[in-house]
């Protein structure tokens, strides 16, 4: 398989961590660009006047994730892969498939943190909806390999 750009999306969580490490190695290997993508899912009250400590609060998150998504494209630059990052706002299935697309991502990978039972029903899985709306191929990567 020949690709041109490999788009992660991470959450900062462990399961993407790992998948970062994938989405990396399969980009040195193939040659490819690396497009590393976080999305603030920003609560419906920032922006609505709710005043100065809001507008503080998405600053420092902004602040926050922008120096996590350098310390990613730094790693992609020590092991030889172009890499770029980019920080999203919105719906996180949303914008990573509108991401994904907009960089003509021939593959998307995501972590998935394997959540079962209640919390899956309530909380949902953005990676699980993304296999069914992105515009390319999906790898789902667990944090950890069962032995």
């Amino acid at each position: 398989m020949s690709a041109r750009t490999i788009y992660v999306g991470t959450d900062f969580s462990p399961a993407s961590a790992r998948a970062f490490d994938v989405a990396l190695e399969m980009a040195r290997s193939r040659g490819a660009e690396l497009v590393v993508g976080h999305v603030i899912d920003t609560p419906g009250f920032i922006g609505y006047g709710v005043g100065d400590i809001a507008r503080e609060i998405e600053k420092r998150i902004r602040e926050d994730c922008s120096q996590r998504l350098e310390a990613l494209r730094r790693r992609a630059d020590r092991a030889g892969v172009p890499a770029r990052t980019e920080l999203l706002a919105g719906c996180p299935q949303d914008a990573l498939a509108e991401a994904a697309e907009r960089a003509h991502a021939t593959m998307l990978v995501l972590g998935t943190n394997g959540r079962t039972g209640v919390s899956r029903l309530v909380m949902g899985s953005v990676a699980g909806r993304l296999v069914c709306t992105a515009p390319c191929p999906v790898l789902t990567v667990k944090e950890t390999v069962a032995a």
